[in-house]
């Protein structure tokens, strides 16, 4: 308990400190310490840290508070992708040293998340602001054993998941070999699509709890891809392959024909993807 208490006021001071007065290293990251240990094991790229860490808007609202995480939140110290970047920030600290950054948000949420933009209510030139607490740097090797149990233990969800989801929507078909299912809607016209070609695509992907997080119908105009170079995921690339111009259908994309045990923009780990399809086109 007491150990809980000492983590929530270090939380606590962090937040309530002035966030005005703000250090800036040559390569732009904006920093204040709040506790320095010099002495202790500095943070190197690759490595793995357990940490507590909360960001919010500079308007203070809340958008992540490791405290709420069931297990001890732990991140990999990245390359820095650009001047400023959290992963850089963080690269700055000890073990057992506390601080403040600041970081731009769009930066943040296309380079470092890998979202195509920024979340609606956040400004184009608005900052985040991360307040961290570094706790130990993990051993590798613990790391990578708990995470393979991990993702075993994400994988029978995932499937389990699925297989709920075909029942309750009575879904009969069988997946292809490698574990699609495809449904067409609306049989196209034409030829198939051949490695080259430019295809002309109206989509909506959905979780499999029918939440969707993107769409080309809200943007109003489809994308365009060049087909058969891995500019989309395996599951697009096989599903696209049965369609004709004009043609309609669904796909049911289990995660490894997806993005699998990685986290990319606002789809977690894991997930199976359910993506509706139209082909507009093709030439």
């Amino acid at each position: 308990m007491r150990k809980f208490i000492y983590l929530f006021s270090i939380i606590t001071v962090l937040s309530s400190c002035n966030i005005n007065d703000f250090n800036v290293s040559d390569s732009g990251v904006e920093y204040k310490f709040i506790e320095q240990n010099n002495d202790s094991s500095k943070i190197n790229i690759g490595d793995i840290v357990v940490l507590d860490l909360k960001y919010t808007t500079e308007n203070d609202s809340l958008l992540f508070d490791s405290r709420e995480e069931t297990n001890r939140f732990r991140m990999r110290i990245n390359e820095s992708k650009y001047d400023g970047s959290i992963d850089e920030a963080l690269a700055m600290m000890h073990v057992g040293d506390s601080a403040i950054f600041k970081v731009n948000a769009m930066d943040f949420y296309v380079l470092s998340r890998g979202m195509k933009t920024r979340p609606d209510f956040i400004s184009p030139d608005e900052k985040l602001i991360f307040y961290v607490r570094i706790k130990s740097i993990m051993d590798v090797s613990i790391f990578n054993k708990e995470k393979k149990l991990s993702d075993l233990s994400k994988a029978d969800q995932e499937t389990e998941l699925l297989n709920t989801y075909l029942k309750n929507a009575n879904i009969t078909i069988k997946p292809s070999n490698t574990g699609l299912y495809y449904i067409e809607e609306k049989q196209g016209s034409g030829d198939n699509p051949q490695p080259g070609d430019t295809l002309v695509i109206n989509y909506t992907g959905k979780f499999i709890n029918g939440q969707i997080f993107d769409t080309s119908l809200k943007r109003g105009k489809p994308i365009k891809i060049r087909y058969g170079f891995g500019a989309v995921i395996k599951g697009w690339e096989e599903g696209l392959s049965k369609m004709k111009k004009g043609g309609k259908a669904q796909f049911i994309i289990p995660s490894h024909l997806a993005y699998g045990d990685k986290e990319f923009g606002p789809i977690p780990p894991f997930s199976t993807l359910i993506f509706d399809i139209e082909l507009v086109d093709i030439y």
